[in-house]
């Protein structure tokens, strides 16, 4: 009797914490480090980006920096790659955006040394580049973002 009472016990406790744990709203965000290239969105989906801390790269959060993404179409010559972008603090006490793209557009927006992220959402499929430079690079950038509260 008492094995019957612990295994029916176990067994509530185990139902009431899936049904908790489902997922409401919007499917899953699929959440990828920075930088990552080529990833594909799908129409109408969202793709996640964090910045990670890495041992080969110990400064990696001194300093100004430029979070960067970059939207290509995933066929050669569409034009349909109509995107919103977020960039935000790990912590969430910064988020800047929506910012809206397309085809071929990179948008660079200056981050302080803290944690960042950035979040896609996509009306078209597309392919995100998402990367973190020191601001030495050479690159053109088509469009160049500055919140006005920042820095």
């Amino acid at each position: 009797m008492k094995t019957l009472l612990l295994f029916l016990s176990f067994f509530l406790v185990a139902q009431f914490t899936t049904v908790n744990a489902q997922q409401t709203g919007h499917s899953s965000i699929n959440i990828y480090p920075i930088p990552s290239y080529n990833v594909p969105v799908a129409a109408l989906e969202y793709a996640g980006f964090e910045e990670g801390y890495s041992d080969f790269n110990p400064n990696q959060t001194e300093g100004k920096r430029i979070l960067t993404i970059q939207v290509h179409p995933i066929t050669n010559g569409s034009s349909q790659c109509d995107v919103s972008a977020w960039v935000f603090t790990l912590d969430r006490q910064i988020i800047l955006g929506p910012y809206s793209l397309s085809c071929y557009d990179e948008l660079s927006v200056d981050i302080d040394e803290s944690a960042w992220g950035a979040l896609v959402e996509a009306d078209n499929g597309v392919t995100v580049d998402v990367w973190i430079g020191d601001g030495g690079s050479s690159l053109l950038k088509k469009r160049v973002a500055k919140h006005p509260d920042s820095f």
